[in-house]
């Protein structure tokens, strides 16, 4: 199935607004965070507007985007695919930067956008010189994105599982089946069994619990 993602969040914003889409733990912080469809969007449309308007996102350009499992890097890539980008794990024109690690230097960078990955969606405790800091400029950008580049489309299975898993891989298959991720970052493994009976897990993806079909 070859799916466009600004579309399948412009459809699941008219039928199911409200459902969880995606429910992030941290078990290093004791962080949960949830986000509905319209939630996740929200900030999907603001990253697609930072992108195009601030960044100059230009079609099929490739966005360096190397990061870990969160919420956050969930939503950047899905705005890059809204605004009609392809994502690399390399160094690129734009590319994000996780606070604590080398910032990157390399002659093809232009654009670094800065991630702390906080709790709270907080900003970077200090913010290097020539890097924007994504939790700050973010939020001044528009809820809704009128597209300007041709959006870039994927081919995905849909997934209508709610799923417990460490990786964003089954965010999109999801995102276009219905279905849902209860997304786990510094895992403890001791609670993946009640975790996922509180949020009705139906299945997980590299992960075993008991009783649970694994999709991978």
């Amino acid at each position: 199935m070859q799916i466009d993602a600004g579309a399948l969040l412009a459809g699941a914003l008219r039928t199911d607004p409200g459902r969880p889409l995606l429910t992030m733990y941290d078990d290093a912080t004791g962080e949960r965070i949830e986000l509905s469809v319209t939630t996740f969007a929200n900030w999907v449309f603001k990253t697609a507007n930072l992108l195009v308007d601030e960044l100059m996102l230009e079609p099929a350009e490739t966005v360096g985007l190397d990061l870990p499992a969160h919420w956050q890097p969930a939503v950047i890539q899905v705005a890059v695919l809204v605004a009609g980008g392809e994502i690399g794990r390399d160094s690129a024109r734009i590319t994000f930067w996780l606070e604590g690690t080398d910032v990157p230097v390399d002659r093809v960078i232009e654009e670094i956008v800065g991630l702390s990955l906080r709790p709270m969606g907080m900003g970077l405790l200090a913010t290097p010189p020539g890097v924007m800091d994504y939790a700050v400029d973010v939020r001044g950008h528009g809820d809704h994105y009128s597209p300007r580049n041709p959006p870039t489309r994927l081919g995905v299975e849909p997934l209508s599982e709610r799923v417990l898993c460490e990786r964003l891989d089954a965010l999109l298959p999801a995102l276009a089946g219905g279905g849902s991720l209860v997304l786990c970052r510094h895992t403890d493994a001791s609670k993946l069994a009640h975790r996922a009976q509180t949020e009705r897990v139906t299945a997980t993806l590299d992960l075993d619990v008991d009783g649970l079909p694994r999709i991978g």
